[in-house]
């Protein structure tokens, strides 16, 4: 009886020292912040067909706006693919404003830079693979 409580604090330990890492962090920079007011509202989506639709990202984040560059830390996401839409919520109504024609009044950016010309980005465009703690820059658009 003493051998396997001995061999469980023994594997307790060693699962303490090497843990099994299945998730990893994300760190998110915003830079071309012009504006230093309102919120930067981020969103995270793996699935691609719920992509920038409205209250269907994995996870939503908001800061406050200090100054041109903005980091998020996002923690324990699961290994896999993932995109990334965002928008400078310079107002602060909670909305991405758009023009009659659809286009953001106020700036807006995705994962890999993407810029859409006519249409809405896809998330096959946006996609990223995430497996280790990685850090993505985004730049603002501002049309």
């Amino acid at each position: 009886m003493k051998s396997k409580g001995l061999l469980y604090i023994l594997v307790l330990l060693l699962l303490a020292l090497f843990p099994n890492k299945k998730t990893v962090d994300l760190e998110v920079i915003v830079r071309n912040i012009i504006e230093k007011s309102g919120n930067i509202e981020l969103a995270v989506f793996y699935n691609p067909r719920l992509f920038i639709k409205k209250n269907k990202a994995l996870r939503n984040y908001s800061r406050k706006v200090k100054g041109d560059t903005l980091i998020f830390r996002i923690n324990a996401l699961s290994k896999g693919e993932y995109a990334i839409s965002l928008y400078h919520d310079i107002n602060s109504d909670k909305e991405c404003n758009l023009t009659i024609l659809g286009i953001p009044k106020e700036p807006y950016g995705f994962s890999n830079n993407v810029k859409p010309r006519f249409n809405k980005p896809k998330f096959k465009d946006c996609k990223f693979k995430l497996k280790e703690n990685t850090s993505i820059d985004i730049k603002l658009i501002r049309y």
